[in-house]
């Protein structure tokens, strides 16, 4: 039945337009200015992810919820509550699809870390880091959909 969600998630990500990508690093920002910045929150719970959160580009701010799933060796659960800068927006579309995290494109800053990178498949990337300051958890191979803003 996971099987099944995950393939028909995934079937979801590439009608979406969203293809492949390789982990952001701070290399990838380098001499660059974000084009926006973002709140978001995540719930991770028994595989699943769901959320909410904002982005603010061009002087607006728009809003957004986001599905999930993981797949990682350890079971967890928990909150990520963080916010952060938003690089490589072109066209407001180019925001939404799949993000993808661990092996995908989404990883930790090292250990230890408060920050999270992401980016999607139209080279959007995202540094979030953890509202408290609090070390984020290691995830396992988790994936993000983001299929609209608001």
């Amino acid at each position: 039945m996971n099987r099944l969600r995950l393939v028909a998630f995934g079937l979801l990500a590439l009608l979406a337009g969203c293809g492949p990508s390789t982990p952001p690093s701070a290399q990838d920002i380098a001499g660059k200015s974000p084009v926006g910045s973002i709140r978001m929150f995540q719930h991770v719970a028994g595989g699943k992810i769901t959320g909410d959160g904002s982005l603010s580009y061009g002087g607006i701010t728009y809003s957004f919820k986001l599905t999930g799933t993981v797949d990682g060796n350890v079971p967890r659960s928990g909150d990520i509550v963080g916010e952060g800068e938003v690089y490589g927006i072109n066209q407001l579309t180019d925001f939404t699809g799949r993000f993808a995290q661990a092996n995908g494109a989404l990883r930790m800053d090292g250990s230890g870390s408060n920050t999270l990178w992401m980016r999607n498949g139209t080279n959007v990337v995202i540094r979030l880091r953890s509202k408290d300051g609090m070390v984020l958890p290691r995830i396992g191979n988790d994936v993000v959909y983001i299929p609209q803003l608001n």
